[in-house]
């Protein structure tokens, strides 16, 4: 399943498909190739990435790099960002 790009052409091009499930501990992202979801993979080898992002010297680190980073630069790491979506600054003040 792809979605048509240029419906006005007579030979259409298609864009890729990709779901991403954004957990708040692990995401997932898969891709539609030849009407069929295939899972992503890490160069690990794993199909699941730790939810966290870090920056560290001007190169940004996701998943198991900033999982491990964020041990030594909690400050510098964004995790659970999740629980967030869709609550006002207000909200957030109230937790603090």
């Amino acid at each position: 399943m792809a979605v048509q790009i240029d419906s006005w052409s007579s030979s259409p091009r298609f864009a890729p498909v990709i779901g991403i499930d954004l957990g708040t501990t692990n995401s997932l992202v898969a891709v539609v190739e030849e009407g069929r979801p295939r899972v992503l993979k890490t160069r690990e080898g794993s199909s699941l990435l730790p939810s966290l992002l870090t920056w560290q010297e001007g190169e940004i680190l996701i998943g198991q790099k900033a999982k491990y980073s964020k041990i030594f630069r909690p400050t510098e790491t964004l995790f659970s960002v999740k629980r967030l979506l869709g609550k006002k600054p207000a909200d957030l003040e109230q937790e603090q």
